[in-house]
C-alpha cells in the first residue's frame, strides 16, 4: 500500500519511471478454488498487477514467507519476483477519474 517504486513488479521502459500508488488491495475467497486479488490505484505499469499477484499467489501456497513480498519491493530488480501471474483471468473491473 502506498507509493513506491515497483521496479520487482514491472517490465521495464527506457525513459519512464516505475512509481506507482496502490491505494487498495486484498484478496478474497469466494467458493472453493476461487480466489480474488484486488488492486486499486491510480495508474499501473505493465504487468505490475499479474507480477504482484503471481507474488500473493507463491505465498498463499506457502513457497514463500510473507515478508518475502516487502524484500521484493524493496529489491527494485525484476528478478527478486516470482513468476508473473498468467493473463487470462485477468479483468479490468472499473476505471474511475
Amino acid at each position: 500500500m502506498g507509493e513506491h517504486d515497483f521496479a520487482s513488479f514491472c517490465r521495464r521502459a527506457d525513459g519512464r519511471h516505475l512509481v506507482r500508488r496502490i491505494d487498495r488491495l486484498w484478496v478474497r475467497r469466494h467458493r472453493a478454488g476461487l480466489v480474488v486479488v484486488g488492486v486499486e490505484g491510480p495508474a499501473f505499469c505493465h504487468q505490475m498487477v499479474r507480477s504482484i499477484t503471481g507474488c500473493l499467489v507463491d505465498v498463499g501456497r506457502a513457497r514463500r514467507p510473507v515478508e518475502w513480498v516487502g524484500e521484493v519491493l524493496a529489491a527494485r530488480n525484476r528478478q527478486a519476483a516470482g513468476a508473473v501471474a498468467p493473463p487470462h483471468g485477468l479483468t479490468l473491473t472499473a476505471v474511475s477519474y
